[in-house]
């Protein structure tokens, strides 16, 4: 047993010290700058548009219990960027997701490949249009409201790139 778990430790170092050579030796060194930024997304408080997640649901939302907001983080080595976008709606439908990730690699230069565009899958927020059906007139219109908060949330987050920090805490929860 000890013999197996000096074999596995041998072959994690190699295998971390080969990432490492790849890492430094791969790409030019540079200082990997961070922006983020947190935009809010919530409908207006008379726009009664249907609710997501449970089908049984007959009736929009009917006052704000909390905001929900879309948050963007881009990352920069000075040559590449890459962007996370989420959103706390139910999902990112394919139509948005290809919309949005070809205007973002247009204006801001990020490509699709550099992209994670994400919703939390929360069942407490909106219906976007064309994750479950096409949509009425008003899930279209906040959809379109959507995609551009979305969108300049990542430009802002690309406007306010920096140099990154990184670290760690602990402490416990009750």
């Amino acid at each position: 047993m000890r013999h197996l778990f000096s074999m596995c430790t041998v072959c994690c170092v190699f295998f971390l010290a080969g990432a490492c050579a790849l890492t430094l030796f791969a790409a030019p060194q540079g200082t990997l700058l961070v922006g983020a930024v947190r935009v809010d997304i919530t409908p207006p408080a008379d726009a009664a548009l249907p609710m997501s997640g449970y089908s049984n649901r007959k009736q929009g939302f009917q006052k704000i219990h909390d905001h929900i907001y879309a948050r963007a983080i881009v990352l920069s080595d000075g040559t590449h960027q890459a962007a996370i976008l989420s959103w706390e709606l139910i999902g990112m439908p394919d139509g948005v997701w290809k919309e949005l990730s070809a205007r973002i690699n247009k204006e801001l230069g990020i490509p699709a490949n550099n992209l994670i565009l994400a919703g939390e899958h929360v069942h407490s927020a909106p219906t976007v249009a064309g994750a479950y059906t096409k949509g009425t007139p008003a899930t279209i219109a906040y959809t379109a409201k959507l995609e551009e908060a979305a969108f300049e949330a990542v430009k802002q987050a690309q406007a306010n790139l920096q140099p990154a920090r990184f670290g760690f805490g602990t402490g416990k929860a009750y």
